[in-house]
């Protein structure tokens, strides 16, 4: 079957077919903060969450367990996810950047939310979070989140942003 030839040739092969297929898949980027008991602002860009159900309110993320963000959330279990819109690539491109880490709340407009966790002014959404369970998986770590607090801009504000075949891209809807 054509399309199919690398299905049997091993297990490398394997990997690199599913990270392939995986960048086939859009998927909105967001910015999971969170707030040290300190007082210090964390975060990292992730593409991978998504809703998990509406009783209780929650949402799902995965975090690779290398991460230096994830130590922090396990500590304080208080997260905010910012589903961000186009208008803010800027904001992701320095928290994808190890090298640009001492910059990351530097760019964009950030505000402290009801949970403490900071979060971008503008944003589409904004999830204040509770980290109630988490479970290893892999590399990652998967972790279940209530969700206690919501902060929206309007919808047509912006579009969402998007990752998708390894680079960012913007949704639309569809004319029908």
């Amino acid at each position: 079957m054509a399309g199919y030839e690398h299905a049997a040739a091993g297990r490398e092969n394997l990997q690199a077919d599913f990270r392939d297929a995986m960048r086939a898949f859009a998927a909105p980027v967001s910015l999971i903060t969170v707030r040290e008991q300190g007082g210090d602002w964390r975060g990292m860009a992730a593409s991978s969450v998504s809703s998990l159900c509406m009783e209780p309110p929650s949402v799902l993320l995965a975090i690779d367990r290398a991460s230096s963000t994830l130590e922090t959330i396990r500590r304080v279990g208080q997260i905010c996810v910012n589903c961000l819109s186009c208008d803010q690539q800027d904001v992701v491109a320095v928290f994808a950047s190890e090298r640009r880490r001492s910059e990351r709340f530097r760019v964009g407009d950030w505000s402290e939310g009801p949970n403490g966790s900071p979060w971008v002014v503008g944003a589409r959404a904004a999830l204040f979070c509770t980290v109630e369970r988490t479970v290893d998986y892999g590399t990652h770590t998967i972790l279940m989140n209530r969700v206690e607090a919501v902060r929206l801009t309007p919808s047509g504000a912006s579009a969402p942003l998007l990752w998708l075949d390894g680079g960012p891209a913007r949704a639309e809807r569809a004319a029908v």
